[in-house]
């Protein structure tokens, strides 16, 4: 887990697993930023610390969801150079997306 911090306030958080048991792939489980420090930058900078500490770890890859109708979700990690690479529905039966990002 990463707790995100500016200055004295914590601003979001973002939990993330190297190896998923069920596909063998690295997976970010939750991205959220408080909705008061949105469009700052923020969680742009974090996905870079996550990406840094997963190719510490050898990872090439990552994967998360994002379900549909979460628009400013979808264009945050389209921006970041994740995509699309399935489609279906989590254990709550909402329909989401699962994006990718390859490492260079």
């Amino acid at each position: 887990m990463l707790l995100l911090k500016k200055e004295s306030e914590y601003v979001g958080f973002v939990t993330y697993l190297l190896q998923n048991p069920h596909d063998n792939c690295s997976w970010i489980g939750l991205f959220i930023i408080r909705h008061d420090h949105e469009r700052k930058g923020i969680g742009t900078i974090a996905l870079a610390l996550l990406e840094g500490r997963l190719k510490e770890h050898k990872i090439d890859r990552v994967r998360l969801c994002v379900q549909h109708g979460n628009i400013k979700g979808a264009s945050f990690w389209n921006q970041h150079g994740f995509h699309v690479i399935n489609s279906g529905f989590d254990n709550r039966n909402n329909r989401i997306d699962i994006y990718e990002k390859a490492f260079r």
